[in-house]
């Protein structure tokens, strides 16, 4: 078998590096083909799935069963986080608590810098003196703000990476989470430098920076948390302008984001309210302009033909963890895809797996042809979650006794003589759930722990 042309061209380029003296330090894997294993051209369109799907214009809930829908989650679930009802002030002791548990939790841990160094007990202890824990309150006065610029959101204040592996790049522990344009958020506390500031939105809480904030008043922040009038990014990423011309790039927004709308032209623009900072940080009104063609007023109407259409427009876009470079994890995928039908899901992958409707709860005795014929008598293509351990996917269909998924992957398993090798998927992908049979790991339908449908 030849070795090169399974590589990465980057990969091949190191190679020949090497043979020069120079040592590669980025960790070498095999690429996944472009169609991978058990599929087909035609199954990477949404209209493929479609025509496989019964009653794919069926209505699977109307605005006020998903206004129910969230409300569950937020209220009963405790899995949405309603930053309005948040204590004011707020424990001081319990603060402190959450802001050193990670830094205690990582401090134990083997980690490494971007450049292969261990990161050292001082790493840690410097901060922990940013952090500034000692001058918190016992009762901490909070504070609303609203995101001007798409944003990391960190475990730690910092912007250095840590990787559990020696140069496993894509993969940084303290990404925590991204924040988009318009996103309301409670802050609680701030770095002694005025750099970062510690806040929650509605999915996560964790370190942004101070200077994508703006600090507002509870009723501003209400208009963007429930505008009257709003639209929904329905493309993978929808560009915003300060200029109705739309010249003067300003950020962008990822699918299922939303914004308050005060004009728009069908043919051209649609009007958005921005939150704009002044001088002081505090909260002064803009306006910006979004492609007519990338957004929708108010919500999709959430059937089967929606959700496939939605997800199927993020084929191939590229994996982020946490939000990483300003793309999609596995459960980010999700949010995007289903935020665009007014359905609020939670952050990670465990949370979603406790929505909706569980029609199944598998355990190792579960076999997989039993998942299977599960899947195809009871699963909803569009509405079903998949569930593993540390992962979950959209299910689309089952063909020929396979079931099929699409879900945000960086990479599956194959075994070659008795050992696993890694081959690289990076993108959001369709797959059949038996990617990675014969693997240490187990294929996909081995590892499946449940399927939900999100339904009422």
């Amino acid at each position: 078998m030849k070795l090169f042309p399974m590589l990465r061209l980057h990969c091949f380029l190191f190679f020949l590096l090497s043979l020069c003296g120079c040592h590669a330090h980025e960790q070498l894997f095999y690429a996944a083909p472009s169609v991978l294993p058990h599929t087909e051209p035609p199954m990477k369109t949404a209209g493929f799935w479609i025509s496989h799907t019964p009653n794919v214009d069926g209505v699977l809930m109307d605005e006020p069963q998903i206004g129910e829908f969230n409300r569950h989650l937020q209220k009963d679930l405790r899995l949405i986080q309603d930053i309005t009802q948040l204590s004011n002030p707020y424990p001081g002791l319990n603060l402190k608590m959450s802001l050193e548990t990670p830094l205690l939790s990582l401090s134990k841990r083997s980690l490494w810098k971007n450049d292969g160094q261990k990161v050292d007990s001082e790493f840690f202890h410097s901060l922990r003196v940013l952090m500034n824990l000692e001058a918190m309150a016992s009762e901490v006065t909070l504070k609303y703000g609203i995101m001007t610029h798409y944003t990391n959101q960190r475990i730690l204040p910092t912007d250095e990476p840590l990787l559990a592996q020696p140069f496993d790049v894509d993969f940084d522990e303290l990404q925590n989470s991204s924040l988009e344009v318009g996103t309301p958020v409670r802050i609680m506390h701030e770095t002694s430098d005025g750099v970062w500031v510690y806040g929650f939105s509605n999915r996560s809480a964790g370190w942004i920076k101070k200077s994508a904030v703006s600090f507002c008043d509870e009723s501003t922040a209400r208009q963007f948390l429930s505008p009257a009038s709003f639209m929904v990014v329905t493309e993978p990423k929808a560009d915003i302008f300060l200029d109705p011309a739309m010249t003067q790039y300003y950020d962008n927004l990822r699918m299922g984001a939303r914004l308050p709308i005060t004009m728009e032209n069908p043919r051209t623009a649609v009007q958005v309210l921005l939150p704009g900072r002044d001088q002081s940080g505090m909260f002064e009104l803009a306006v910006g302009y979004v492609p007519a063609d990338d957004v929708h007023k108010g919500f999709l109407l959430y059937t089967p033909r929606t959700i496939l259409r939605q997800a199927f427009k993020l084929l191939n876009e590229p994996y982020g963890w946490g939000g990483m470079y300003g793309e999609q994890d596995c459960s980010a995928f999700l949010v995007q895809v289903f935020s665009t039908v007014g359905l609020d899901l939670p952050r990670n992958s465990a949370e979603q797996a406790r929505v909706g409707k569980i029609i199944a709860k598998f355990n190792q005795e579960t076999t997989a042809q039993q998942k299977t014929n599960l899947l195809s008598r009871e699963a909803i293509a569009g509405a079903a979650l998949l569930p593993l351990k540390g992962h979950i996917m959209l299910y689309i269909g089952t063909l020929e006794g396979r079931p099929y998924a699409i879900h945000a992957t960086w990479a599956y398993r194959e075994s070659v003589s008795g050992k696993d090798r890694i081959r690289v998927i990076n993108r959001v992908a369709v797959t059949d759930l038996m990617l990675g049979e014969g693997s240490k790991k187990g294929s996909l339908l081995e590892r499946l722990t449940g399927v939900n449908i999100l339904v009422p």
